[in-house]
């Protein structure tokens, strides 16, 4: 990975921390792409580079986990014990863990 990517991907990486820590504090609708370009430190045209629009950055923050728990909901859905009240819990148990996140 060239300094130029590893660059890039550091700046996008402080764009989405910055949009994690705004929503947790004044919530998604409250959250400016200009709050979010000012707490990463960078400009307002590259928070619209790298992302288009806030629902991006949401994206881009929900991916991973949402991955995760479609991953073990396969799992248990391959694999399910025998007794279905318990598979159920168990599904109920992953998307609870996603909405938690």
């Amino acid at each position: 990975m060239s300094v130029w990517d590893r660059q890039r991907q550091a700046r996008k990486k402080e764009i989405l921390k910055a949009a994690e820590y705004l929503f947790g504090e004044v919530g998604y609708s409250q959250t400016t792409i200009e709050s979010i370009a000012e707490r990463a430190g960078v400009g307002i045209a590259t928070v619209y580079k790298y992302f288009g629009n806030k629902a991006r950055i949401v994206d881009e923050l929900i991916l991973p986990d949402l991955e995760k728990v479609t991953a073990s909901v396969k799992k248990i859905i391959a694999n399910p014990p025998k007794d279905p009240g318990l598979a159920m819990a168990e599904l109920v148990d992953k998307y609870r863990l996603l909405r938690d996140n």
